[in-house]
């Protein structure tokens, strides 16, 4: 998340704020102890409520791009909270993280010709009906996914374009087999 900088968003990291200020017309993902995904939209006023805490859980990580692409289970059709560099309507290089349910996560990639947001969020539902959240984060030379130390894809963006990232999303497990 090359945004992450903007003094316009909400920042907490592992259970830690670090901006406390937010834009009136963005959605916002907030990830609770437990791993599950909630989605408020801009209409919500995500801005003025409590984002350290949901549903008597604690807030462990709040993602603060968007615009929200399904919420519980439905199409969020309307992408006016997309940040006006996200160009919703424009094919561009996306990524977009998803909960399927507990504990089961997919993120979607496209990368050269891309996809405008309404056609990333057709291509969740056909990879996985049963998504119940989708929240599009930032694209472009952003959109970089590493499986076990290997690139997966490669963006369209020039070498000499490429900006320096502030933030990731990474996923770790504390699982170790018997």
């Amino acid at each position: 998340d090359y945004y992450s900088g903007d003094a316009k968003r909400f920042i907490l990291r592992q259970g830690i704020v670090y901006k406390e200020s937010m834009a009136p017309n963005q959605d916002l993902l907030l990830i609770d102890e437990d791993g599950d995904f909630h989605i408020f939209l801009a209409e919500e006023h995500p801005e003025e409520m409590d984002k350290t805490q949901v549903d008597g859980k604690k807030v462990v990580n709040a993602l603060c791009f968007g615009p929200a692409l399904i919420k519980d289970g439905v199409k969020n059709d309307n992408l006016s909270t997309a940040p006006t560099h996200c160009r919703p309507d424009e094919k561009h290089e996306r990524m977009v993280f998803c909960q399927i349910g507990p504990l089961e996560y997919m993120v979607v990639a496209c990368a050269h010709r891309g996809l405008a947001l309404s056609e990333m969020t057709d291509l969740i539902f056909w990879l996985e009906p049963n998504v119940q959240q989708a929240y599009n984060l930032d694209g472009g030379v952003s959109t970089q996914m590493l499986f076990l130390g290997r690139r997966i894809n490669n963006t369209s963006i020039k070498k000499e374009d490429i900006r320096k990232l502030v933030d990731i999303v990474y996923f770790a497990s504390a699982y170790q087999p018997d």
